[in-house]
């Protein structure tokens, strides 16, 4: 069975972690921007290298990664900006330490060498590279565009593109704070300007409503695997959400409008018409694609970033999420990495007890459904870690 990992980012709709199956489209090797090629064959091939860089560490197999120094596992997107967001927070117990910069994180001892900051920061900002010279190799009459439909092609691309770095900018602001500005009109190889949190803010949402008015007013489905004008607005709405503490200045207006609109959007099907699975638990399965655009069942996934087995292999994604979340052996802690289709468990990590209790947590039963994603204390939900050591 392939496991894929998704992120969401729909805000009014989901917001979780999942798997799907791959597009061949994104299994692909690194090329040369400045050599010119026909488009028809390239052009895809180079947009999927921004993809490629949230979905895997590297181009050649789960070890590799684009990014020198270092896991190559850490610094894959999904799980430098987990690590880098939750290692410093109550929500769960971190249990290994073996990637430079996690203790100093853990224990609140970090500084502005730290390991796991650099692998966070150097994965943002590749991805904004990539994008960014897809971007400037289209302007710049690096591919064949002699059809109208290709210059239509390129231009849609253009906006993918676009979407994929605002989606890289919004980490980067909230992260980071003041951070570095790089776009399509500097040449590659110049210096990012740094830009204050407000005027970065500004900055990128005005990009980001420049591109979803450019899609127009109508939601149209995707292909499997790409963003659209609903991800590009799902985006917007994380922005706005979080306008007040980037900025200064609230934008809750922005964002309920936004959500409205993508929640008017899928209603009519799923639980109680409203665009959702009919089952929580359905967004985490091994078969979620199905909730995806282009999907046979409602479109609850907005945005996906898909990974395969086999093509797409890391150790981030959801292979991290889940091996890092199961132990084989940990006594009082036991999670069988087969009952999960796991081949490998890391014991890396747990929830904590008081995070579980937030879902009406009962011990053996609970009318919150959701409860069912939590483990009895039989299973190793009553356990206490020992002295943290490095």
């Amino acid at each position: 069975m392939k496991s894929l990992n998704k992120l969401f980012i729909a805000l009014g709709l989901t917001a979780s972690l999942s798997f799907v199956s791959c597009v061949d489209d994104l299994n692909v090797d690194p090329k040369d921007p400045n050599v010119k090629t026909d488009v028809s064959a390239d052009m895809d091939r180079v947009l999927a290298e921004c993809y490629q860089g949230l979905a895997t560490s590297g181009y050649n197999g789960a070890g590799s990664s684009i990014i020198s120094g270092g896991d190559a596992g850490a610094n894959s997107f999904t799980r430098a900006v987990f690590v880098y967001n939750e290692l410093t927070t109550d929500e769960f117990a971190w249990k290994q330490f073996g990637d430079a910069g996690q203790y100093e994180l853990a224990t609140m001892q970090f500084a502005a060498d730290n390991g796991v900051m650099y692998t966070t920061y150097s994965r943002l900002y590749t991805v904004i590279a990539l994008c960014n010279e897809f971007i400037r190799s289209v302007d710049n009459g690096k591919f064949t565009l002699d059809t109208p439909e290709l210059q239509a092609k390129a231009t849609e691309y253009k906006r993918q593109a676009k979407v994929l770095r605002g989606l890289c900018y919004f980490y980067a602001i909230d992260m980071f704070g003041n951070a570095g500005y790089q776009d399509e009109t500097m040449p590659a190889g110049t210096a990012p300007e740094q830009y204050d949190r407000a005027n970065l803010y500004n900055k990128v949402v005005a990009g980001l409503e420049a591109v979803s008015a450019e899609w127009g007013e109508t939601y149209t489905v995707p292909a499997y695997g790409y963003v659209g004008k609903e991800a590009c607005d799902a985006l917007l709405a994380k922005f706005y959400l979080n306008a007040e503490v980037f900025t200064g200045t609230p934008a809750y207006d922005k964002c309920w409008n936004i959500c409205e609109k993508i929640i008017a959007h899928h209603k009519g099907a799923g639980f109680n018409g409203s665009g959702l699975a009919n089952s929580y638990k359905a967004v985490f399965g091994a078969n979620n694609n199905e909730y995806m655009a282009q999907g046979s069942r409602v479109n609850e996934i907005i945005w996906g970033i898909p990974q395969d087995g086999i093509k797409l292999q890391n150790y981030g994604g959801t292979t991290f999420y889940m091996a890092a979340s199961t132990s084989n052996s940990t006594p009082g802690c036991t999670m069988n990495s087969a009952d999960y289709n796991l081949s490998a468990s890391w014991t890396c990590m747990n929830a904590r007890e008081q995070f579980a209790n937030k879902f009406e947590w009962v011990d053996g039963v609970s009318t919150d459904k959701r409860a069912e994603l939590w483990c009895t204390s039989n299973q190793g939900f009553k356990i206490t870690n020992g002295d943290i050591t490095n």
